[in-house]
């Protein structure tokens, strides 16, 4: 036990709960209940960190039909739910996060190894199981084949297997196989980019590396002899070769084989003729159109197994809707009144069974894709917030990834979680009804 004076006990299916006077609550598992050395879980107050006790001098412990774990303390009421209890966070540094020091991107290499870009703290590489640092790549003024910034916004591994970094001043890759000596290839204004502020990276289906800058979109020709060559697109070309807006986040691609652009101020399709030249079909906001785009502001994309393209933005996550390829794009739109808790989505990723995780500030959704077919169906189907164990509810535009056995992985204002989607559990038990007058 962690302290002597006993105050009460409450025994459930799982074993036996022990408030104490000054230990807080002792838990002794039913399995140990005749072990001659019985080992107890000990809960405890932890300034400032959420999660634990309120309070070490527990008084009472009881669990309610729907598994939730109710403790009373000196300073008050505790409860414990157990659905929703299997997020790991990670933290870079040694200390947690602060608002000033985010995970904004997350990719994984073929090797395993989860990449972990921040705000300020330069790139890591870490063991994604348990969130330990192999090795941290920071900029070295005296370096020029260091990191170009301590700021990174987007990660890309190649069909090559070469890791692009997107970072607040300018462009890099690394080879692979060289992490023991380094040497980052960098890119920036000078050498033909729009802008170096790079938001974020994209292969296409042909091999083509795209990239989204601050003033402009930019393709990458690689070619033998003249090495890297930038093709640049901004919202200063003349029609139809001008983006909606130059200031760009992100590209995917849809089961037709275009590209689209994620920008501050619409949502671009790239339209490549036969002669390679490039033309935009632009989209923004109608008023008084339902099926356009309801938020300017664009995120993230996201094209998921059945090949439907998805687009979080400010105003809420939309479907892009369109039969053929020629057809021009209209959108269904899913936000409050569909049961988001946010309207704001920042990541989108997909589980095994389909459903899509969406990443907001006030914490992580599941959605269901088929209520855009039935809208009988709930499009919320679970709601996970910082009292689940995630580390804020607050998260970061297009910082996630998931792995090949289907764990997640979200970043935000202080780390980043990891979690298996079917090693979550969902409250089975609806609430009572209580009529009051």
């Amino acid at each position: 036990l962690s302290h002597d004076f006993v105050q009460s006990f409450h025994l459930d299916g799982e074993g036996l709960w022990i408030p104490t006077y000054d230990g807080g609550l002792n838990f002794l598992p039913s399995d140990q209940f005749d072990s001659p050395e019985p080992v107890f879980r000990h809960y405890r107050y932890a300034a400032g960190q959420s999660g634990g006790l309120s309070s070490d001098e527990a008084e009472v412990a009881f669990r309610d039909r729907s598994g939730v774990l109710w403790v009373g303390t000196a300073v008050g009421l505790d409860r414990f739910s157990p659905f929703g209890k299997k997020f790991a966070t990670s933290h870079l540094a040694a200390t947690p996060f602060s608002q000033n020091d985010p995970v904004t991107a997350l990719c994984l290499d073929p090797e395993g190894r989860l990449w972990a870009g921040s705000r300020g703290g330069g790139l890591y590489v870490l063991d994604p199981e348990t969130g330990r640092r192999l090795q941290v790549f920071r900029h070295d003024p005296g370096n020029p084949h260091s990191l170009p910034h301590d700021d990174v916004y987007g990660l890309l591994i190649d069909r090559r297997h070469r890791l692009w970094v997107a970072t607040y001043h300018g462009l890099a890759y690394l080879e692979p196989g060289s992490l023991e000596k380094p040497v980052f290839h960098s890119f920036d204004r000078a050498d033909g980019l729009p802008y170096g502020f790079v938001h974020g990276l994209y292969e296409s289906d042909k091999g083509e590396i795209w990239i989204a800058t601050y003033g402009g979109l930019s393709r990458l020709h690689e070619t033998p002899g003249r090495g890297f060559v930038f093709e640049n697109f901004s919202m200063d070309d003349l029609p139809p070769r001008a983006l909606v807006n130059s200031t760009t986040y992100q590209l995917t691609q849809d089961r037709f084989g275009y590209l689209w652009v994620a920008t501050y101020d619409g949502l671009s399709r790239i339209v490549e003729e036969e002669d390679g030249g490039v033309w935009f079909d632009n989209y923004r906001h109608e008023p008084g159109d339902p099926y356009s785009l309801q938020e300017n502001w664009i995120n993230v994309l996201f094209r998921d197994s059945a090949g439907r393209l998805w687009v979080g933005a400010r105003g809420g996550l939309h479907l892009v809707r369109q039969k053929e390829s020629a057809q021009r794009a209209d959108f269904q739109v899913f936000g409050l009144p569909e049961g988001l808790p946010n309207e704001t989505i920042h990541a989108i990723e997909e589980d095994q069974q389909g459903y899509l995780w969406l990443s907001t500030n006030q914490g992580v959704v599941v959605f269901d894709p088929a209520a855009a077919d039935d809208p009988s169906l709930p499009a919320v189907i679970a709601h996970y917030d910082q009292s689940n164990g995630l580390q804020n509810s607050q998260f970061i535009s297009r910082s996630s990834c998931r792995d090949g056995e289907g764990w997640l992985y979200f970043g935000g204002i202080s780390g980043f979680n990891r979690f298996q989607p079917g090693q979550l559990r969902r409250n089975p038990h609806a609430p009572s009804v209580v009529l009051t007058e």
